[in-house]
Parts: structure tokens; sequence; C-alpha cells
């Protein structure tokens, strides 16, 4: 069998769901590497290929991350100018947690009867729509800017606003 000549198209959903989805993933993994590595320099590791460094992250919820992540920055809080500056891309963290988790966590199916995209979350059936997944995506993005910001006091815009005109807008 050919596997490169099997037409996959809109299988198992509509291929401009799959496009926004492998984006939630894909920035996700991201924010999450960011995180783990935001931890390892705050715990004073220097070199981050030492694996007690990854000890602290490996095998940890993101919740627990976020725990670790907040409970580093209130013991270094000195070095930040604000130091309840994290506490907003803590904030930031769990916001695209919440988000990212409906999209990773939960089948999506198409609906028969209506054509449209749902999610099963316990025992009803809630509509996806391309704009609730870009919404998720660019909150991830919003946690993973507020988070290389605080930690490496870089200013980076949005990938949808790469000069910062809307800089306080939040989708």
């Amino acid at each position: 069998m050919d596997i490169l000549r099997i037409n996959f198209t809109d299988w198992p959903l509509p291929d401009s769901y799959l496009l926004e989805i492998g984006r939630v993933a894909a920035l996700w993994v991201h924010l999450e590497s960011l995180l783990n590595l935001c931890i390892c320099k705050l715990a004073g590791f220097d070199n981050l290929d030492d694996p007690e460094a990854f000890s602290l992250v490996n095998n940890k919820s993101f919740s627990q991350r976020i725990d670790i992540f907040s409970a580093l920055c209130k013991q270094s809080f000195q070095e930040y100018p604000n130091p309840n500056e994290y506490k907003g891309a803590v904030y930031r963290l769990q916001e695209a947690q919440k988000l990212s988790n409906d999209f990773i966590h939960y089948g999506m199916v198409v609906n028969p009867e209506s054509g449209s995209v749902e999610m099963e979350k316990g025992t009803a059936k809630v509509g996806v729509s391309i704009f609730d997944l870009r919404r998720a995506y660019m909150h991830i993005h919003i946690g993973y800017r507020e988070l290389y910001e605080l930690e490496l006091t870089q200013d980076i815009f949005p990938y949808w606003d790469p000069y910062g005109k809307h800089r306080s807008e939040r989708p």
C-alpha cells in the first residue's frame, strides 16, 4: 500500500479545522517548552542539558508547572522591576491552558445532520467554530509572549500584529 497516495482530505474533520487544531497543538508545545526552560533558569540551572534541571518539570502536569513557576517567581521577586508582574503571566498561562484543553482533550466530530463540527463535553454536544480555535491559539500565543517578555525581558509582538499597533487588545 502506498500511504502517500491515500486521500485523507477532510478526514476525520474538515481540513480547515485540522489546520487550526494543528496550530493549537504546535503553539501549545512551544508554550510548554518555554515554561520548562523558564522554570529551570529560575531554579538556578545554567546548563539546561543537566538532567537534574528537567527533573523539576518532567512528569508534572501543566498546572503543577505553573505552580512551580509562580513559587520560583515569588522567591526571586527582587529581580523584577514590578514584583507582581509575574502574576499577569501566570494568569495568561492558566487562561491559555483552559482554552487549549478543550481542543486537545475532547474529541470533535462532524454532525451528519447539520454538517457542523461538534465536541462532546460530558453529556453535552458543543458547537466548535474556526473562530473558537483561532481564539484559543491566540491566547496560547499571548501566554507565550507574556512569559517570554517577563523572563527574557524582550518585547515580542503577536504574529497577527507584528508592529504592536493593537498591543492592548486581547482576542
